[in-house]
């Protein structure tokens, strides 16, 4: 590397603050967010890349110095980086068509890894900061970008460190960030919680072939994870992401009180039926300048430079299963709602039955007052326990699917066919143990706690 480009390094990470979009939820618009910035001069961010600290968080811990011997293969070929550094392959253009991002995007790999390589192998180790203002540095110079604007390296991470749902989550990963970058300005992407469940669940139901992944072979393993409260991505759907929300939600409000000057709190639903207000209210707080691209009607995302195409849960593209037990949506739909637009704040009503509905306003309603969404199938989140007993009983959409899955097995093969019949009878010891630790759960108050409701008390007050 010259050394012009080394003047320019050193320039850019002495003068280069950080923001953080922080989805806590999972499917809040993290990366929708970073295509709102994919062109903006003051603001680097790259749509191909998540979760930059809780990788590192969740590899080296708390170490602020890392030996780059010990990072460079894990930064290159594990984490998203990888799409930037190496050549384009097969599995790199697979999942870059997957996420909605065009694969003719211009990008000069081999100035990435003569950017990076040189600057890494300059020293025996580098800061956990240096890494990742040198990881958008050399994407920057890949990418043809001008350094001379950029103000802000924009990220989109998590809060969760592949932490046990039923344990206190450390939002390590933000303690990190402001431990790296003091003056971070750090967003806290929110949307409506029943929306946020009918997005992952429909996702993973999918995904995983049925909402408990009951499989031939798996059927013992599953259950017995069931028993042991083990859960995660791979065993009861509804479980896991009502856990994982009512977690993830308590974790965001603890870390928000820690480093109240630190947040801006910005809803999805704003975003998207309130966008040119919203981004006002954004880029004053960054003391960036506004785009005209945000005045376009409609204004279109972009990836790279490049048109992106969504990465949502009833996306075909994203999620592929078209034949699982919940249909997705269709390409005609969901080639029209990439950027801000009405449709994505409202089909979550259409996705959820009339009992989700109402136990996501009970388990849920701190966070759903907090954020001011309206409630639509009770007051304000309560219920008598009679009425909760009878909300358990019934089954969550695409439990117990209907015949046309059933029927769609047989574009898979006659063993899909035989494994799906199968299900309807393997999942009803599921259904009766899931429903008994979910009461558990209730009853333990593992869904409402005080850190929010004490905020919304004061909130109101």
């Amino acid at each position: 590397m010259n050394q012009a480009s080394i003047k320019e390094w050193q320039s850019f990470r002495e003068s280069t603050r950080l923001s953080v979009v922080l989805d806590h939820s999972g499917r809040a618009g993290n990366g929708f967010f970073l295509t709102i910035f994919d062109q903006h001069p003051q603001v680097l961010c790259c749509p191909w890349m998540h979760y930059t600290y809780s990788y590192l968080v969740h590899r080296f811990g708390e170490k602020g110095e890392l030996l780059c011997s010990e990072l460079k293969s894990f930064w290159t070929d594990e984490y998203y980086f990888r799409a930037l550094y190496h050549d384009l392959d097969e599995n790199t253009h697979d999942f870059l068509h997957r996420c909605g991002f065009d694969v003719a995007a211009e990008v000069d790999r081999s100035l990435v890894r003569d950017v990076f390589d040189s600057i890494l192998g300059a020293s025996e180790s580098i800061s956990r900061r240096d890494l990742i203002l040198l990881t958008f540095f050399a994407y920057a110079k890949g990418v043809g970008r001008a350094l001379d604007t950029i103000e802000y390296v924009l990220l989109s991470d998590a809060i969760s460190l592949r932490e046990d749902v039923l344990e206190e989550f450390s939002g390590l990963a933000v303690d990190m960030m402001v431990r790296d970058f003091p003056e971070a300005k750090l967003f806290s992407l929110v949307r409506d919680p029943r929306a946020v469940f009918a997005s992952n669940r429909h996702q993973f139901v999918n995904k995983n072939g049925n909402m408990y992944q009951i499989r031939f072979g798996q059927y013992l393993k599953r259950f017995s994870d069931l028993l042991r409260q083990r859960y995660s991505f791979e065993g009861c759907v509804f479980l896991f992401w009502l856990l994982y929300g009512a977690k993830t939600a308590r974790t965001m409000y603890r870390i928000k009180a820690r480093y109240p000057d630190r947040f801006k709190t910005i809803r999805n639903e704003d975003l998207n039926l309130n966008f040119r207000e919203a981004m006002k209210d954004i880029t004053t707080w960054l003391d960036v300048v506004s785009l005209s691209e945000w005045e376009d009607e409609p204004f279109e995302p972009t990836s790279l430079g490049l048109p992106w195409r969504g990465t949502g849960a009833y996306n075909s593209r994203y999620q592929p299963n078209v034949f699982g037990p919940l249909l997705n949506d269709p390409d005609s739909v969901s080639n029209k709602v990439t950027g801000p637009n009405e449709y994505v704040t409202t089909r979550w009503k259409k996705r959820l039955n009339q009992m989700e509905k109402e136990l996501l306003e009970v388990l849920f309603r701190d966070e759903l007052i907090d954020q001011s969404y309206e409630f639509l199938q009770t007051r304000q989140g309560c219920v008598s326990k009679a009425r909760l007993l009878g909300l358990l009983v019934r089954p969550f959409r695409g439990e117990f699917p209907a015949m046309r899955w059933l029927l769609d097995g047989r574009h898979l093969g006659a063993r899909e066919v035989l494994e799906r019949a199968a299900y309807y009878v393997a999942a009803i010891p599921f259904y009766v143990v899931s429903r008994v630790q979910l009461y558990w759960f209730i009853v333990h108050k593992l869904f409402f706690f005080d850190l929010v409701e004490k905020h919304v008390e004061n909130k109101s007050s």
